[in-house]
């Protein structure tokens, strides 16, 4: 029987200043959603040896990368809200299409980093820092 898992190569990232209008981060080549609970220990005499956890903060990063592309809109404002120190709206889409999942949340850029190597295309990598619920939904 085929896999039913969805190649990495349909997955998309999306930003925005409102929430509402996204613009694609063009050339991607690989994003990472990574989200973190902090279990709280609830341990106690009562446990008969073996520890106890409860769920506890959540919180959410995201890392990627793109092959630079200086004329797009979507990595330049990247760039602006990390010296603006301005949170964006971010949109994951491991594919696309109506009903497919989305996972949406709001973010700071923590880290612009642009490599222009010897022998390669030049890559923007960064790294976002979740402020607040990451939604999981589906695409209309």
């Amino acid at each position: 029987m085929p896999s039913q898992s969805i190649p990495g190569y349909k997955g998309q990232m999306f930003q925005s200043e409102d929430g509402t209008n996204f613009t694609k981060i063009a050339e991607l080549k690989d994003v990472t959603l990574h989200i973190k609970n902090d279990p709280q220990e609830t341990t106690t005499k009562d446990s008969d040896g073996w520890r106890e956890f409860d769920g506890g903060l959540k919180d959410w990063t995201a890392t990627a990368e793109s092959l630079y592309v200086e004329s797009d809109v979507g990595q330049d404002a990247l760039f602006d809200a990390l010296v603006d120190n301005q949170k964006l709206h971010f949109r994951f889409q491991p594919q696309t299409g109506p009903g497919r999942r989305k996972y949406e949340g709001t973010g700071l850029i923590t880290d612009w980093e642009l490599a222009e190597p010897l022998d390669e295309r030049d890559v923007l990598d960064i790294q976002i820092r979740g402020s607040g619920t990451l939604t999981k939904g589906n695409q209309a």
